[in-house]
Parts: C-alpha cells; sequence; structure tokens
C-alpha cells in the first residue's frame, strides 16, 4: 500500500465517507484509494442509492461518492434525496461518472453535486477531490456551528427586550428591523 502524502489535514481520521456504486470492484478500488488518507478513516459501501439512503439511519457521512447509473435508485435520485433531507443536506457530494457532458455536469451541480470523479478514478484525483470536499464539510460545519451560536444570541437578546420593553414592543422592533435588513436598510434601535 501507498504511503500517504505528507500534507494531508489531521481531519481525516476521524473522517467518514461514504461509497455508493453498483458495481463491485469500483467501490473495492475506490475504498483502497480512500485508506490512503488514512488508516482512521471511516468507509461504509452501499451498492444503490436505496442501500445508502438506509445506510444514513446509522452514519452521517462527512462525504458521499456515488455513481449515477444504478439499479433500484440512481444517483440522480440518491442526490435529489439527500438535499431535500436536513441532515444530509450539506454533505458534500461527488459524482463518479463516465460521462463527459456539459449539460449533465451542469445539471448535477444544480442538484447540488461538488466535484465530479472520472471513472476509472485515479488515485490523486481522488485525494485532490477529497481535500477540497473535507475543506468544504468543515466550512458547512463551521458556519453550521456559528449560526446556532447566533441563534441562541438571537433569543437571549429578544428575552431581554421581552423583559425590559415588553413583549409588544420587542415585536414590533424584530419585524421592523427584519424588513430593514431584507430590503438592505439600516437596522433602527428606536422601539
Amino acid at each position: 500500500m501507498q504511503e500517504p502524502p505528507e500534507d494531508l489535514p489531521p481531519d481525516f481520521d476521524q473522517a467518514a465517507i461514504l461509497v455508493v456504486d453498483d458495481d463491485r470492484i469500483t467501490r473495492q478500488v475506490t475504498v483502497h484509494m480512500l485508506k490512503i488518507l488514512s488508516a482512521n478513516i471511516r468507509i461504509s459501501e452501499a451498492e444503490n442509492g436505496r442501500v445508502a439512503l438506509e445506510s444514513l439511519d446509522e452514519i452521517v457521512p462527512d462525504i458521499i461518492i456515488l455513481d449515477l447509473l444504478m439499479p433500484e435508485m440512481d444517483g440522480r435520485t440518491l442526490l435529489r434525496h439527500l438535499r431535500s433531507n436536513d441532515t444530509t443536506r450539506m454533505t458534500p457530494v461527488a459524482v463518479l461518472t463516465a460521462f463527459g457532458d456539459e449539460n449533465r455536469k451542469r445539471d448535477l451541480t444544480l442538484l447540488g453535486c461538488e466535484a465530479f470523479l472520472h471513472k476509472p478514478v485515479k488515485s490523486m484525483e481522488l485525494i485532490a477531490v477529497m481535500h477540497a470536499l473535507m475543506r468544504t464539510r468543515r466550512l458547512y460545519q463551521k458556519l453550521a456551528a456559528e449560526a446556532k451560536e447566533a441563534q441562541a444570541k438571537y433569543s437571549g437578546l429578544v428575552r431581554l427586550l421581552h423583559s425590559l420593553i415588553g413583549e409588544k414592543a420587542t415585536n414590533h422592533l424584530v419585524r421592523k428591523n427584519a424588513i430593514a435588513l431584507a430590503t438592505r436598510g439600516k437596522p433602527d434601535s428606536s422601539p
């Protein structure tokens, strides 16, 4: 087995990756190449989109690699399900494809695909895409944590305003500022 490159980020150590492809050999080769990233990487496999969706009850992957043409549920349908689910909406997805059709790539990008891997997958291409997708995943996680923190602070401020100026005045102020922000105006601090 190849030695991992020296410049790998440490965040692959506990990364979870789901490989979805109906071709067993393609899955095995992809899994083998992914293990170059880290000895502790957690890799799950699914032979079609239905099995992949079922596996999401047990583990939420950091990255999903999926084939397009599969029986039972194809990659496009799986991608739609992933993007409509709150748990997987922001999980980066790379599509394995033997096709170079630009219209297909555009459509998949609009559905939420972040990257494309061309079959047969080459190890350096896979590693580069995994680095980019893991950075994307970590940024999504950081943004989600910051949004949660901001929401908690906002809720605390609203409770404080309720106690200081009353519920009616607080609701008026919140609505007024929401409208101002939505129209790119300057928020108003007067009740």
